[in-house]
């Protein structure tokens, strides 16, 4: 007798659809899973975007991850800066905004300058750095600027001579000159100098606090 033909229950069709269903979309969300690191591994490398928006992407719909990461602006320099830990892009300077800061510090009566120190702090030539410490300097003392020091590659002033404290000449020990050793100290980044020390300037002893560059 011939065998009968038996055709699949409706719950075996069901069964195998679903099984079926499920492989198809495990290996494609697989796929894409891959697909989108490697597309943002290779985006991250050339520089396309941060880091913070690399999470922000892949943390979204894996599936739309490749097509959302072209179209998430960055830094030109994310890349160097991941790499290396290099510095931020210095922006130009605000040559107008130094020369009007300097006019006004020039005009202040707790302010005394040698003549050299004034044409450098009117003209704009002083960073803003050195101009803000030297407004909460002034809050205590009444003090006397020789010069703003030589210039750094870039043409900008960043030190501070002072040889005269609250109409007291500057010497070791004194009590007015320690205060403006302590009051460099106290200051805390981006107001705080790279060095402080007394030093001498011809026969005159002077506190000299020189800044570096910073970032704009």
């Amino acid at each position: 007798m011939d065998e009968q033909q038996h055709e699949p229950g409706w719950f075996a069709i069901a069964w195998n659809t679903l099984r079926i269903w499920t492989r198809r979309r495990l290996f494609a969300s697989r796929t894409r899973r891959v697909l989108t690191a490697l597309a943002a591994a290779a985006a991250l490398a050339g520089g396309l975007f941060g880091y913070a928006n690399l999470q922000r992407v892949t943390d979204s719909d894996p599936g739309r991850g490749v097509a959302e990461a072209a179209e998430v602006p960055a830094p030109a320099n994310a890349a160097a800066r991941a790499a290396n830990g290099a510095r931020a892009v210095s922006r130009p300077v605000d040559r107008a905004a130094l020369v009007a800061e300097g006019k006004r510090l020039a005009a202040d009566h707790r302010l005394m300058l040698a003549r050299v120190a004034r044409a450098q702090l009117t003209r704009g030539r002083v960073d803003h750095p050195v101009t803000a410490a030297l407004w909460l300097l002034l809050e205590r003392h009444m003090i006397q600027v020789v010069t703003f020091g030589p210039p750094d590659p870039d043409g900008m002033l960043r030190s501070i001579t002072i040889d005269c404290v609250d109409d007291i000449a500057v010497r070791a020990g004194s009590r007015k000159t320690s205060a403006v050793l302590e009051f460099f100290s106290e200051l805390r980044p981006p107001l705080a100098p790279q060095s402080v020390r007394l030093t001498m300037r011809g026969k005159s002893t002077v506190i000299a606090a020189s800044y570096q560059p910073a970032d704009r």
